[in-house]
């Protein structure tokens, strides 16, 4: 068979988008996705979906033939430097943002710019693939449109609901591939000719269209969440947001106000801590609250169980946020992540050191003392979130046992109280090998969390022979949950949904009997808690407040509403107990669940009429007390 051409023509440019638009429909039937969809949503977010790829297709096909018609003879050789330049430019941009919190997680190239290694990305994916497009599509060119089309098919399963500039690459490339078999084919209805403006031109109006007319609220969801859909993210932003309930006015409702000015609030004189007290506050990472739950509990966890059975258990906490970092400063701060001024191009793995809320100890000096032992560069003091500890460095992601190793050496002369110490133990953190990597990730995880367990029977069993258990108050909880599958994802960080939002919580005091509150918390209560705990006052600006009314006294449900943030990406409001708001503000989408009748978060109930004045609700909460322009 004789060589063929891998010029690319206008019309192959369109043909190399539009192939992909039935991969990303089969594939968004096999994915699993973040919950149940009508066929009438599904059809919407696929017109929708199909649109953007034919305005991407039409775009790409206007610049292949100016490009082509206008460029000089001689530069012709300039063709591929050109793509290079372009992936280059796109890398930086669009791909950039992506390597931003691996740049400010690793220490080996905190310093290079994100945008470069985006670019590098960009330019080395494009370089493969169209090298390899050229070699094979000149001999068998409907392999290569094969191949871009299960690229773009692959697409929708990498990396799910996050780096939507690496979906940008993969989506571009495997568009490249098919085009350049298209090309290669040399079809004659793809040459520039009268017929194909023609149909350029009848088509245009349908991608203009997809791009200014929005489908509802949850078939805009179901698109947006599609890695296949690359385009999606980054028309977003000229997409107008559908105007689902604007906000509410709660004008006698203090939680729906800025609280700069409130007066604090006293300490609430139910403290079990002695005047030479110890609390320890003890966060495990990455532990969900259906792992140890007290009918149902996933792996077996004696020495938690007995302290559960002498302590106040909070059964309905969630945390702040979905990852560490956002977590814990919210924690010691008493402020959401969106209202601190936090650094980094995502607001939430950049650190919040130049932010002047003070943290919890130094709310405790100079009366009570604070100790940490941190395993993670997220949790050191120069990002923010520990400001105020005397803290002590292990390795990253160091086991449990070395933390306890520090704590026992540090300590080793008894402690004088009053006392704070933050211990974080990191083992039941990914990649879930510290007791090897046979099973799946999950059974490996829960291994993970048998280690959590003997661990915390080594720390109570410390405090009895040093003799300092009757002086110890205990906060047992974790920073936020972990994903495996649940809607679609894994690990943590990249949603606002249950499974990352809900944790255990526990509060053991020496003499105080042990009960089950029921009513919902949240981690942002504990800082006020510890400040209680220590008979300090709590400051008004804090979005929580103390556990001790509810745990040793008569309240029945704290004050404020549920909140959690990652980041400031993604915002989760509870309305009421039961009705969860969910803002995504990259992708501009909305979404309501009525944990009541759905706790598995399957069924997204924006578009109802009643939901609105929740939606709102929400709005107006995060609205008056976001700081403008600080991330």
């Amino acid at each position: 068979m004789s060589a063929r051409s891998s010029q690319p023509t206008p019309g192959a440019a369109l043909a190399g988008l539009v192939a992909l638009v039935p991969a990303n429909a089969i594939a968004s039937l096999i994915r699993k996705g973040s919950g149940k969809t009508s066929v009438g949503t599904w059809l919407l977010s696929q017109a929708s979906g199909a649109g953007h790829l034919l305005y991407c297709g039409l775009l790409s096909a206007l610049v292949v033939y100016l490009w082509l018609r206008l460029r000089p003879a001689p530069i012709a050789r300039l063709d591929f430097p050109a793509l290079l330049a372009l992936a280059a430019l796109v890398g930086w941009f669009a791909v950039g943002p992506d390597f931003a919190n691996f740049v400010e997680r690793t220490e080996a190239v905190e310093k290079v710019p994100p945008g470069l290694l985006g670019g590098v990305f960009c330019m080395v994916s494009v370089v493969f693939w169209v090298l390899v497009a050229r070699l094979v599509a000149r001999r068998v060119p409907w392999v290569m449109v094969g191949v871009g089309v299960a690229l773009g098919f692959a697409n929708n399963f990498l990396l799910e609901l996050d780096y939507p500039g690496i979906h940008l690459t993969v989506g571009w490339c495997g568009a490249l591939v098919a085009t350049l078999g298209f090309a290669a084919e040399d079809l004659r209805w793809f040459r520039p000719s009268r017929r194909l403006v023609i149909v350029m031109g009848a088509l245009a109006p349908l991608a203009v269209a997809s791009l200014l007319l929005r489908p509802n609220e949850a078939a805009w969801r179901k698109l947006s969440e599609a890695p296949g859909a690359f385009p999606a993210p980054f028309i977003s932003a000229i997409v107008p947001e559908l105007s689902v309930g604007r906000f509410a006015e709660d004008r006698n409702d203090p939680w729906m106000k800025r609280r700069d000015g409130v007066s604090a609030t006293p300490p609430s004189a139910l403290s079990p801590v002695p005047p030479d007290g110890i609390v320890i506050l003890l966060v495990f990472d990455a532990l969900r609250a259906d792992v140890v739950d007290r009918k149902k509990p996933l792996v077996p966890m004696p020495n938690f169980e007995r302290l559960r059975k002498r302590s106040v258990e909070f059964s309905l906490a969630r945390s702040a946020a979905p990852s560490t970092l956002s977590s814990i400063t919210t924690l010691f701060t008493g402020k959401y992540y969106s209202e601190l001024h936090a650094k980094g191009s995502s607001g939430e793995e950049g650190g919040t050191a130049g932010d002047e809320t003070p943290r919890v100890p130094e709310l405790l000096a100079p009366g009570v003392s604070s100790f940490h032992i941190f395993p993670t560069r997220l949790l050191d003091p120069s990002r923010g979130a520990t400001r105020g500890f005397e803290s002590v460095k292990v390795a990253e992601k160091a086991p449990s046992s070395k933390v306890m190793e520090k704590l026992k050496s540090r300590f080793a002369g008894g402690i004088e109280g009053p006392q704070l110490i933050y211990l974080h133990w990191m083992d039941a953190h990914s990649p879930y090998d510290l007791d090897g990597a046979q099973g799946t990730p999950k059974e490996a995880y829960l291994r993970e969390v048998a280690i959590l367990d003997k661990r915390l029977g080594e720390l109570l069993a410390w405090l009895r022979e040093e003799k300092l258990a009757e002086r110890t108050t205990l906060i047992v909880t974790a920073d936020h949950g972990e994903s495996f599958g649940d809607h679609g994802t894994w690990e943590h960080g990249k949603t606002v949904y249950e499974e990352l939002l809900r944790v255990p919580l526990l509060i053991a005091a020496p003499g105080k009997k042990a009960r089950v509150v029921t009513a919902p918390v949240s981690t942002v209560d504990i800082g006020a808690t510890i400040l209680d705990l220590f008979g300090k006052p709590t400051p008004g600006y804090f979005m929580g407040e103390s556990l001790l009314p509810l745990a040793y006294g008569d309240a029945t449900q704290v004050s404020h509403p549920i909140a959690a943030e990652a980041g400031t990406k993604l915002r989760a409001f509870f309305a009421t107990p039961d009705i969860k708001v969910i803002f995504d503000r990259k992708r501009k989408t909305t979404e309501v669940y009525d944990l009541s009748v759905d706790p598995g978060e399957s069924r997204n109930i924006v578009d109802a009429p009643e939901m609105r004045v929740h939606v709102g609700r929400a709005r107006r909460f995060f609205s008056v007390r976001e700081v403008k322009g600080a991330n």
